[in-house]
């Protein structure tokens, strides 16, 4: 137990030293008279003062999901064991005081009391008759305002380690439905998933499957294993063992964590409301401390390893970057009039060129734009034509359909098609928009290359390569979130509200109207595909015929809800505004990064005027800036021990040893 607290210790100290490194190039920086960090180094630091992270706790129906989640709360808030397949989520977060809240796809909140939790957690929108009537189904699709996103728990927390929030997700009522909508809606909003399994037996195929999905999405997965007080010791030791084995077997180094942490909901409920030794007896038997520890310990090798990690890089790029531009001042100072004249010349010829080419009316700006749409329209149609009757998406469904053998294997088929094929038009969207991803990458390099050019005072130093990097890396980074904000098309959060910030130097923010419903996609199809079910009526005699008939109204809806336009406000197809606003977003930053690497040459040959005046005011200058790089290069020697002593930490001594 000393080890985990030392290593607790260990952790906090190198995140707050990471905090204060970071504080500290912001600091000196101002001070030097250096260019604005990048907004990204700002977020990292938000996150590692924050020090919060979100818990997704996921797994068949009946494993006791909201009963152990009660059981941390110390308090039965949750609704357990609702009927309705299509539960919502529910996001716990600690707080003193208790607050319930809906959250809606438009961004709409509603207060509601602890008594209604049970009530919102059972149904997908709160009111009917209302938004667009579907024929084929006879039912309305419901409006932004009625979809429920989440809904948001604040309570008093008994057992719940420091700076989690836990969600308790959907029941899985039909299970290839419920895996798809979990991990593509919900797992990508968390910063690890608890995977709950329970002490009847030991996990099965579905299990496999689903945890496959997971993994696709993220590596931070943890295992629990509930119920065991309803079995001896010794029953619920060999599943868990099984379980173990069979984790192994399956996946190998894909977890990072194979263990499987025992615990006693009934018992940890029982440890909050008894008292002294009462108490404490319920709170041992019920293995909580073991797993708190554990699942702490994981967060801290996974989640806070990462948010310090990648703030680090930032740094390290950040002051590689910053020492260059103190060494090409010191190498002014110190250069001869002739030389320094020689080089403000150039200055000003980059400069001009780069205005060119990048200005308002920038020859490689209004072709990078022609480029862009271009390659928006190839991704575009290729996602149109596989909705279209004769697309792959749908002939793949065909296929299945003609080798439908018996009634019952149609029957199996007409209830899971819907969202079968919601779910296969999900990851083709999320395929053609990654190689939109990697085809703007290779349309931005031009530009990259222009704004990171330099004048450093000697041939072929650093500066060029080390600014081209860090743009290159900025802007992969800025092109990932926004792209793959694909939540847009499929996650709720922060997306939903139809504003999206983008990060990185002198980025623009979008927010239009016609956004703001693009998150519902996944929501309102999975609605659909729910009704589409409860309308399927398969005939013996023509279950394939039912099943092709049916199976064109969901492509139907999923095609108008994607490319259909809404004549009312002006607005085109869902994705045609996605690729419209992605590229507005693009140009807005290529246009600010101009203007911030503009200004940046204005002041180095303001600087470079100032290296011509007398010698005495050249000296004091010079002074000044081997100064100024001494107290930069103590800062490096900082950000150099705080990677070391990250790297000393090894997840492999912790993560993989057996609990």
């Amino acid at each position: 137990m000393s080890n985990d607290k030392d290593e607790l210790a260990g952790f906090e100290m190198i995140r707050e030293e990471a905090i204060a490194v970071l504080d500290g190039l912001v600091e000196k920086a101002r001070a030097f008279d250096l260019a604005e960090p990048s907004a990204e180094l700002e977020r990292y630091r938000g996150k590692l003062a924050e020090n919060a992270c979100e818990v997704l706790v996921v797994g068949e129906a009946k494993r006791g999901k909201s009963t152990f989640i009660n059981a941390l709360i110390g308090s039965d808030v949750l609704p357990a064991d609702l009927i309705s397949p299509t539960s919502q989520a529910f996001r716990v977060r600690p707080a003193e005081r208790e607050a319930y809240r809906v959250r809606f796809e438009d961004g709409f909140t509603q207060e509601i009391g602890r008594e209604d939790l049970a009530q919102y957690g059972s149904q997908d929108v709160t009111t009917q008759g209302r938004g667009r009537y579907i024929p084929w189904l006879k039912k309305r699709e419901p409006l932004p305002s009625q979809m429920i996103n989440y809904i948001e728990v604040e309570v008093p927390v008994r057992f719940l380690p420091e700076g989690i929030s836990i969600w308790d997700t959907p029941g899985l009522g039909a299970l290839y439905a419920g895996h798809a909508q979990i991990t593509h809606r919900f797992v990508p909003q968390a910063d690890a998933v608890i995977y709950v399994l329970d002490s009847d037996r030991p996990l099965g195929q579905t299990d496999v499957e689903f945890i496959e999905k997971v993994l696709s999405v993220t590596p931070n997965l943890f295992f629990i294993q509930t119920m065991i007080d309803r079995y001896d010791a010794d029953h619920w030791r060999e599943v868990q063992r099984r379980n173990r084995q069979i984790l192994g077997e399956r996946f190998g180094d894909g977890l990072l964590d194979a263990r499987v942490w025992p615990v006693s909901s009934t018992n940890l409920r029982k440890a909050a409301t008894g008292s002294g030794r009462t108490a404490e007896a319920y709170l041992m038997v019920s293995r909580h401390q073991e797993l708190k520890a554990g699942l702490r310990n994981f967060l801290n090798h996974t989640v806070v390893r990462n948010e310090v990690a990648d703030a680090i890089r930032v740094a390290e790029g950040y002051h590689t970057v910053s020492r260059e531009t103190l060494r090409e001042r010191l190498g002014i100072y110190e250069g001869s009039t002739q030389e320094n004249t020689e080089i403000l010349n150039k200055k000003k010829r980059i400069q001009e060129e780069f205005n060119k080419y990048w200005g308002a009316s920038g020859e490689q700006k209004r072709r990078l734009k022609e480029n862009m749409q271009k390659a928006a329209r190839v991704s575009r149609d290729s996602f149109k034509q596989a909705l279209e009757p004769s697309g792959d998406l749908v002939v793949a469904q065909e296929l299945r359909i003609e080798a439908v053998k018996s009634f019952a294997e149609a029957r199996e088929m007409a209830a899971s098609m819907p969202a079968e094929f919601v779910n296969q038009v999900v990851m083709r969207w999320e395929r053609d928009i990654e190689r939109l991803r990697e085809k703007y990458i290779d349309l931005l390099n031009p530009y990259v290359e222009d704004a990171s050019v330099t004048m450093p005072p000697e041939p072929g130093a650093a500066s060029v390569q080390v600014t081209q990097g860090r743009l290159v890396t900025e802007f992969k980074l800025n092109i990932g979130k926004l792209i793959r904000s694909s939540g847009l098309l499929m996650a709720g959060g922060a997306a939903t509200s139809g504003a999206y910030a983008l990060v990185g130097a002198g980025t623009a923010t979008v927010g239009t109207a016609g956004l703001a419903a693009v998150p519902l996609a996944l929501g309102a199809l999975w609605w659909m595909a729910s009704g589409a079910k409860e309308s399927l009526t398969i005939q013996k005699n023509s279950a394939r015929a039912d099943l092709k008939k049916n199976l064109g109204i969901v492509r139907q809806e999923v095609y108008t809800h994607f490319f259909s336009s809404d004549a009312s406000s002006d607005k085109y197809g869902r994705v045609v505004e996605y690729f419209n606003a992605i590229e507005s977003s693009l140009i807005g930053q290529v246009e600010a990064v101009a203007k911030q690497k503009s200004d940046e040459r204005d002041n180095e040959i303001a600087l470079q005027r100032t290296a011509l005046s007398d010698e005495p005011q050249r000296k004091a200058e010079a002074e000044r800036t081997r100064q100024r790089l001494d107290e930069w290069d103590e800062m490096g020697k900082t950000i150099k021990s705080v990677s070391a002593r990250l790297a000393a930490l090894n997840p492999q001594s912790t993560l993989q040893t057996a609990g």
